[in-house]
This record gives C-alpha cells, structure tokens and sequence, in this order.
C-alpha cells in the first residue's frame, strides 16, 4: 500500500504540466545548438602560392618556400569547407627587379567573418630574371 502510493507521487511529479516540461527542454536545446554554432573555431591550412602583377619584362625562376601555411579563426558555421577552398594565397610581384625578391606573403580571404592568425613564413624569396629583347617572341595563333 505504501508502494502504491509512492508510485502515484511519482507519477503526480513526473507527469504533472508534461507538456511544459517537454517544451522547455527543447527550447534548451536550441539555446545550446545555437550557442555551440556560434563559438570560434582555428584551422591550419598549407597551400601554394601564386604571383601576381608580375612586369612584362621579368620573369619568375622560383619561389622559396613554394608553400605557406596559414592559421584562420572565425565561426564554425562560416568556416566550413567550401569558404577554405576559396582562399587565394599570393604575393604582389608589381615590384619585382632581377634577381633577390624577399615579398611578403598575403591571403585574400572569402569572408569578412574570417581573420588571419598568422601566416608562416610572413615572406617568401623569388628569383627572377630579365627577359631579353632579343629573344623572339611566341606567334599568338
């Protein structure tokens, strides 16, 4: 008898305003979803790196390092894969002359939502050379 009326307590508490109970855990839960989605995440990428505005008259040997490796920091939910896959890793080669370049290293990002944390190595070293005018130039066909 005494069983019985601990069971109907029990019931009474856990099933009293059932309705309330259950909406308030599922508004808890998106609080928490929205809440996690919203929290930072870094990513590390390693990518090769492209020359640009490179002068008519020069041309580039090579690149030391070929690779940089970039860390990044933004929301989780913006940081997914296809944004990584749009970034643009490269160096301004308006600037160059013949022989020794130390360039720095710059990364156009595809959000605004996106920071660069650092950039490793900051410079790169390209080697370039004059192009003679004597040499014939390519027929464009």
């Amino acid at each position: 008898m005494k069983i019985n009326k601990t069971i109907k307590k029990l019931k009474l508490i856990l099933f009293n305003n059932l309705h309330l109970k259950i909406l308030s855990f599922f508004v808890a839960l998106l609080m928490w979803i929205n809440i996690s989605s919203y929290s930072n995440a870094k990513y590390q990428i390693h990518g090769y790196i492209d020359v640009i505005n490179i002068p008519p008259d020069i041309e580039v040997k090579s690149v030391k390092p070929e690779k940089v490796s970039i860390v990044l920091e933004g929301r989780k939910n913006v940081l997914n894969q296809s944004e990584l896959t749009n970034i643009s890793i490269y160096v301004d080669g308006k600037k160059l002359k013949e022989g020794k370049n130390v360039l720095p290293v710059q990364v156009l990002l595809p959000s605004e939502k996106i920071k660069v944390v650092s950039i490793r190595p900051e410079n790169v070293i390209i080697y370039a050379r004059k192009i003679s005018q004597n040499q014939p130039e390519e027929e464009i066909k």
